[in-house]
Order: structure tokens, then sequence, then C-alpha cells
């Protein structure tokens, strides 16, 4: 190890790029780890299925979602069925008998649901801890934050109004799709919208339904049978146009199925993610060994001295290529010790970026530790095989005559470098595109307004409803105030019938008189008719039923079910509910005076001047009404509609950090390359400068040569990032179009860093005295 000790430089820019690397894979694998590891602790995942259904003209898309009701019909016609639990998910509030109150994120399930899952029970029977109908199973960090170090068990709580008691303690839900972050498990009984539970089987797919098959028995071989035994009781099954096929995902590979959620209640891996995120931690190392390949090559003069004197002494060929190889491995062990404190390091900034809770701590199980040991083995021998076999086959009389340098100079190390730059050139490609087509949706004209305005829940009664508003309105930060049951940007209540022989999808809102002026939806048409049981309806809305501009009346509902015209108080603009992704339907919204709204589903506040002050504010009236505290991470609508992207915007971030890493590692490949390179070319700079030329002119050519190799890299990146790039644009209706601009960015940008990181390396090599080239002072 002399040889690393007396090179600190050498040492130092190999120990830093294997170091940032291995911190990566590290960081890559705690990650991939625990995705893997989802739903992983329940013990009869592989003989549980989860319902769900495709509609027609959506291709082979599918959706997990089922109605509470059909699991009577299930368990009476399916001897194969050992169980089923429906599980939805509701916020609501908790109040203590001191009157204290927490916002919690409420699970309403069966009482199978411990029958099903294995989510690990601290306190109470698993096969009776739902059995009541008040029952309720806390989990431990909520039920710390209620009731401290007091035992919870047999205690009551009121949540929204229903007093339950407390009958289970169970740890928190974690490692698993379903309930992520809820904090308490009730029956589904106590689940507030009615819809969900009526006999009439509406809100078709409001809840996960979850289906323990008997042992040994095969039920997605039943899915045919299924959908032909729904089409003779189920509405959602009998109208065109609605559901086609069900679908029976099996649980255990639900997590990366590919299938939406139609209800929140179960979370979805991202397999594209993690595949690229395991590619691009390969490349990166790659790229690390690829740096010392190079580095430890162009050292290689220097080194031959050290390897023909201890072949001259009697050493073998097999001993330094040994003694090279323990050095690499040193090398990479030394690297991974350090990487493992990046990567502790950076584990919370992952996590976060990730939207995972890694732990840095399962780096040091028993089985971490034999993965990072053989990784930085595995890393070692590849990283130094090739200068290993390069310098071991060195013979003395070569290094004596000093024509060793020149067989060093190979074609490989070129080849490394243009690689290197194709991968960079197509990350930063790839990186802008990706952010360019993310600030793209985050900032597309939805049609309606999004600016300045606050939507939250409504968590009280009629009577503080009125003083909240009258509250909000003395407010100078407050310009306007709307309560409502559905809003542009959370799409409001659907109703799916049939009218005039087609199956159509409507979505509902209702808002006060504010409600219009709140979102500055623009009218078409007013047919000026002040009548509340009137509605207003979009373009899309007369398209679909075929009316015309001037219908004074329409019919929502199938007259079967009693449905009759209703007058059309006026016609809107379309507008795209939730985000621009989700295309125009038909919208109806109905406008009523505001004391005839007893309970809104939630307020709109148009706030002005400063908002962070503005919202702290509307905090502050909500706590003085309700006496409860206003927590919500996406207060504004904007931010709302931005979040719908956040697995684009965090896969934008974390291919442009990997871009940066790439960078960084290039430029050391760059800094080794030219190192070798003008190592090999001394002499030939020495005598151009004998003959007349420059310090510049000798520049110049160095830094052309190295630039060259960018644009051969440029020509193969652009293919490259073109068909990536493409191919993923086609995911989304509103897109960019791939600018040439982007591919001369990436370009220009690797050229530039190409360009400083050799720059010095050519000054140096010119500027030298050539004497010292030509005598070869060894």
């Amino acid at each position: 190890m002399t040889f690393l000790s007396r090179n600190k430089v050498y040492t130092a820019i190999n120990v830093f790029g294997l170091s940032v690397s291995l911190a990566f894979v590290i960081l890559i694998g705690l990650y991939a780890s625990d995705e893997i590891k989802v739903d992983k602790i329940h013990s009869k995942s592989d003989r549980t299925y989860v319902m769900g259904y495709t509609i027609k003209d959506t291709g082979d898309k599918g959706y997990t979602g089922g109605h509470w009701g059909i699991q009577k019909h299930l368990n009476g016609h399916y001897p194969e069925i050992e169980k089923t639990c429906a599980v939805a998910t509701q916020n609501s509030t908790v109040e203590l008998p001191s009157g204290v109150k927490f916002e919690v994120s409420e699970l309403c399930a069966d009482s199978t649901f411990y029958g099903i899952f294995d989510f690990k029970l601290l306190e109470g029977d698993p096969n009776r801890v739902l059995e009541s109908s008040d029952a309720v199973v806390l989990t431990e960090s909520f039920a710390n934050k209620m009731f401290g170090k007091d035992d919870p068990l047999g205690k009551m709580v009121v949540v929204d109004g229903r007093h339950l008691k407390v009958t289970g303690l169970a740890a928190d839900m974690k490692n698993s799709s379903v309930g992520k972050d809820c904090e308490m498990v009730d029956r589904f009984e106590n689940i507030e919208n009615r819809s969900m539970k009526g006999d009439g089987m509406n809100n078709a797919s409001a809840a996960e339904i979850f289906i323990l098959a008997k042992p040994g028995t095969d039920l997605s071989a039943k899915a045919d049978d299924m959908r032909d035994y729904f089409r003779t009781f189920w509405w959602f099954y009998k109208m065109p146009d609605c559901a086609e096929k069900v679908l029976l995902v099996p649980f255990d590979k639900l997590y990366f199925s590919g299938t939406e959620c139609s209800n929140g209640v179960t979370s979805r891996g991202n397999l594209t993610l993690l595949r690229i995120l395991i590619a691009v931690g390969l490349l990166i190392l790659i790229f690390s060994m690829m740096n010392y390949t190079n580095l430890t090559i162009a050292q290689s003069g220097y080194r031959a001295k050290e390897m023909a004197t201890r072949r001259l002494l009697g050493s073998q060929r097999g001993d330094i290529f040994l003694k090279l190889i323990m050095e690499s491995v040193f090398l990479c062990l030394l690297s991974m010790v350090i990487g493992i404190m990046f990567s502790w390091a950076a584990c919370p900034f992952a996590g976060h970026l990730l939207d995972s809770p890694m732990s840095a701590k399962d780096m040091f199980s028993a089985a971490g530790l034999l993965s990072l040991l053989l990784i930085s083995l595995v890393t070692g021998l590849l990283a130094g095989i090739v200068p290993a076999v390069f310098i071991s086959k060195a013979k003395p009389i070569e290094v004596v005559r000093g024509t060793f340098r020149l067989k060093t100079k190979t074609v490989f190390s070129k080849i490394f470098i243009v690689f290197q730059n194709i991968a960079t050139i197509s990350m930063i490609g790839i990186a802008i595109t990706m952010f360019l087509q993310t600030r793209h949706l985050i900032h597309a004209p939805l049609g309606f307004n999004t600016d300045s305005i606050v939507e939250i829940g409504n968590p009280g009664d009629s009577t503080q409803k009125e003083a909240f508003i009258n509250e909000l309105k003395a407010q100078p930060c407050v310009s306007l105030v709307s309560c409502n049951k559905g809003t542009p940007k959370d799409g409001g209540n659907n109703n799916t019938t049939m009218l005039n022989g087609k199956t159509v999808s409507i979505q509902t809102l209702i808002g006060d008189q504010d409600f219009f002026r709140m979102y500055g939806l623009k009218l078409t048409r007013d047919n000026h008719i002040d009548d509340q049981n009137g509605v207003y309806v979009n373009q899309e809305l007369l398209s679909e039923l075929g009316l015309d501009k001037n219908s004074r009346t329409v019919q929502l509902t199938d007259s079967r079910w009693g449905g009759k015209p209703q007058p059309i108080r006026g016609i809107f603009e379309n507008f795209h509910l939730r985000n621009i992704l989700n295309r125009n339907v038909p919208v109806v919204i109905q406008i009523v005076d505001r004391k005839y709204m007893k309970n809104p589903w939630g307020f709109s506040i148009l706030l002005n001047g400063d908002l962070v002050d503005g919202y702290n504010t509307v905090k502050s009236v909500f706590r003085k009404v309700y006496h409860q505290e206003l927590e919500d991470e996406h207060p504004f609508v904007d931010q709302v509609i931005a979040s719908e992207y956040e697995s684009e915007r965090k896969m934008s971030a974390i291919v442009g950090l990997f871009a940066g890493v790439a960078i960084l590692i290039s430029l050391l490949g760059l800094v080794a390359m030219s190192t070798y390179y003008i190592q090999q070319r001394s002499k030939e700079i020495a005598v151009r400068k004998v003959f007349g030329s420059t310090g510049k002119q000798v520049t110049v050519k160095l830094v052309r040569s190295f630039l060259m190799y960018v644009a051969i890299a440029f020509v193969i990146a652009v293919p490259i990032i073109w068909y990536f790039m493409g191919n993923w644009l086609t995911n989304y209706s509103y897109r960019i179009k791939l600018s040439p601009w982007i591919f001369i960015a990436a370009g220009a940008f690797t050229l530039l860093i190409s360009f400083f990181a050799i720059l010095s390396q050519s000054l140096k090599a010119a500027n030298a005295d050539p004497i010292d080239d030509i005598v070869e002072k060894e």
C-alpha cells in the first residue's frame, strides 16, 4: 500500500468516486429492499385476492374496488371463498372526554380484518378485536398522541359523534399496501357515506374487497363466472359502458400489479422508478470502476518501475497481479466504509425524496453487512482486473529502454470516455425533458381559477359553519368565502345513469352563490332562471346528451328511477376536473343559497396579500371556531394540483440528481483520461514546441482532441434521448414537444464541463519545459 500513501491525489480521486457511487448503490438497495418487502408480512397473501374491474374502451387498464354489499353475494355463491373483508378510508375528528380534538386517518373494515391481514396487535385478540360494532383499534403512535403513557385499552373516544371503545392497540401499519398512514381501525358500518353501505350498491368501487380463498383453490379461474353472476343483479355490470370484466388481483402481486386503486385504500409501487434507480445506480458504479481503471493505467508508466524492480528481485507475474487486485479491493473496502457514512447522512433526504421510510440501520443486519462486503469484493475485482493484467505484463527490459509508456497507448480508455459522455448527455437530456414536462403539467390552463384559494374540510355542524364563515369574512386577508359539496379540484360526486338509452357519467358539484366567482367559471349562456332546483351544465354534457345550446331543461336521472327534467339555469365553459390529464366530462353545478346548505363538505377561501400570513389567519379562525388544529400539507388548490404530479416531480428530481453525480464522476474520468493521454503524447508535444509551436497552439490541439469524444458521444446520445423520451411523453395527453434545444443544452453543458476538466492538464502540458520530456528524467 506504499504507492497509495505516496500518491495521495490518485488515492483521493479514486476513493471519492467509488465512495459516492457506493453510497448511491446502498441507498438504492435500501429503497429496493423496502419496496420488495411490501405485503410480505401477511402470511395469507398468496391466497388473498383483491377484487377489481375493467371498463370498456380502456384497454387492459384495470382498477381495484368494489362495494361492501357484494360480499354477501360472494360468500353465498362461491364455496371456494373462506372469508371476505371490505376496507375503506376516511378522515375523521376524534374527541376525548377532556374536549381535546385530533384529526385522524381512519380505516373502516369488517370484523374479519385481522383474520386476513397480519398487522401486529400489541394488545387485543385478533379474532375478537373488531367483533363489536363500536370497537376501535388505535395504532401505537396515535394512541401515544392521544393518551400519552396511559393504557388506551377500554377507554372511550368520540369519532365524528360516534362513541367507540378502544379494544386493541396495534403497531403502526408499515410494510403493507393496505392502510398506509392510517391511525385507527374500526368497523365498516361506521363509514359516513351511506351509499357505500346501501342495498343499491351505489359508489360501486368506493371500497377495496379482499377475498381469502380456501387453501388449494385458484379463485382467479372464477373471474368470468363472477362477471356473469354480477350481471344478473348489479347495475355496475348490467349497464353498458360500465364494468366489463371482473379482476381478481393476487394480493401478493398487487403492489406492482399496474392496476389503479379507485378508492385510496391501497397504495402502489412504481416499478418503472425502481428499475430506473437500479439501472442508473449500476451505471454510476460502472462509471467509477472505469475511472479507477483509467486513472490506474494513467499511472502505469510510474508504477512500471516498481513492478519491474519486483520482477528483477524474483516476484512472479502472478504475485504482481494479485498485489494489484488486493490494492483495488482495499480501495473499494475503504470506499465502502466512507460510502456507508455518506448514505447514513443522506438517508433522511433520500427517504423524503422517494417517499419511503428508509432506515440506515438495515445496513447493519447480517444480510446487509454480507451484501455490502460482497459488493465491495466484486467491485474491487472488476475495477482492478484490467489494470492488474495491463501492468503486470510489463517486461523489465521495456521499462529500462523507456518503451513501456509507448505501449500503453490503448483504445479502451477512449471508448470508456465516449461511453461516459454518452450516458452523461443522455441523462442530462432526460432530466431536462422530465423537468419541462412536469412544469408543463403543473402550469397547464385548467379552465378554472387555482390561485390563492384554500380548500378545507368542514368538521362541524351548521351553527359552526355560519360562525366560521362570518369570522373569515371579517378578516382583511380574506376576499371571498364559499361553502360547497364538491369543487373543480376534487371532482365532486359522480352519478352514472342511463339516459336516452346510453350510459352517462356525470360529475355533480353543489356550491353557494359565490361558487362561480370563487373559481372564475365562465358562463356562455345565462338563461336567467331563478330556481334553486335548476342546474348549470357544461358544453360537454349538452354534447353527450345530444342537446342544443337553446335547451331549457335536462333530465339527469333515468325516469324509471323517478328522474324528472330540471331547468337549465345556464351553460358554462368546459374545464378540466382535478388536473389537465383528465378529459372533459359532463359536469352539473347546482347553486343553492348558503343558508340552505346545512352540512357542506368544505369551504373555499380566496386570500389576498401574503398567502402565508393569510393561511395562518385561517388556521387561527378554524382553531377558534372548531377547537382543533387545521393540519394540511397542501392547503392551496394550486399546491394540490401540483401534488398530482408528485411522481413526475420525484422522477425528474431523481434523474437530475443522478445526472449530477454522473457529471461529477465523468469529471474525474476526464481528469484521468487527460492525464493518461497527455503522458502518452508528452514527447510529441515537446517536439512540436521545439519546432516552433506556441503553448496556445498546443493547448488548442489537446483540448480539441478531447472535445472530439464529446462530439462523438453527442451524435450517439441524441437518438437515445429521442427514443426514450419520445416513448415516455406518449403517456401524457398534454405534453411538450421534444425541442432541439433540449439536445443542444445537454450537449453544450457536457462540452463545457469537459472543456474545464481537461483545460488545466492541457495548459500544464503546453507550458512544460520540452527538455524534461525529451530527456525523460525518470
